[in-house]
């Protein structure tokens, strides 16, 4: 793949009762998806709403996995900003590498 985008759950079950934990099982699918690269990828986003650990931890796991690859990793939150007061709702954590 040139590009992936993954959104996981921060909790699911699989069909046999395989139990999906966001920030347990996190890292193994971030290698997973470096894994199937094409050797020349463009970039990777990663979406994590169940905000239990900061950005920086989101991004030291994608700058972690994509280490040799040049590129750069961007970290952030998600918002939604209210129009009358400007008040802010965090929705959720992202991380991207990007290629240069």
């Amino acid at each position: 793949y040139d590009i992936i985008l993954f959104d996981p759950p921060a909790y699911g079950r699989g069909p046999k009762g395989e139990v999906w934990q966001l920030f347990e099982d996190l890292p193994d699918l971030t290698d997973l998806c470096r894994a199937i690269l094409t050797p020349k990828p463009l970039a990777v986003v990663l979406t994590a709403y169940s905000i239990r650990a900061s950005f920086f931890a989101i991004h030291a796991l994608m700058r972690d996995t994509f280490a040799g690859m040049g590129g750069k990793i961007e970290s952030g939150e998600l918002i939604i900003r209210e129009k009358s007061a400007g008040r802010a709702l965090s929705t959720s954590l992202f991380s991207r590498w990007v290629a240069e």
